[in-house]
C-alpha cells in the first residue's frame, strides 16, 4: 500500500489547495472590508487574487509561448 505524504498529496491537488486558500482569504479580506480595515483587507484580496490565478496565468503564458515557437517554425496546426 503507497503512504501518502504531503507533498504527494499537494502534487496532486494543487489546484483545489490553491482554490481553499484563495476563497479562505476572500472571506478574511470581506471581513477586514465589514470591520473598516481598508489596508489589512486590500493586502489579503490582492494575495487571493494572486494565488487564484496563478496556475491560469502560468497556463496562458505556457499556451502562448508553444503557440508562438511553433508558428515560427512554421509546424502551427492554427495556422490553415
Amino acid at each position: 500500500m503507497a503512504q501518502l505524504t504531503f507533498e504527494k498529496i499537494f502534487d496532486k491537488y494543487a489546484d483545489a489547495g490553491a482554490a481553499a486558500i484563495c476563497g479562505i482569504l476572500v472571506i478574511f479580506g470581506w471581513l477586514c472590508l465589514h470591520f473598516n480595515s481598508i489596508s489589512l483587507a486590500l493586502l489579503i484580496l490582492s494575495a487571493a487574487y494572486v494565488i487564484g490565478g496563478y496556475q491560469s496565468t502560468k497556463e496562458g503564458l505556457t499556451t502562448l509561448w508553444q503557440r508562438s515557437l511553433l508558428t515560427k517554425l512554421g509546424l502551427s496546426p492554427w495556422d490553415n
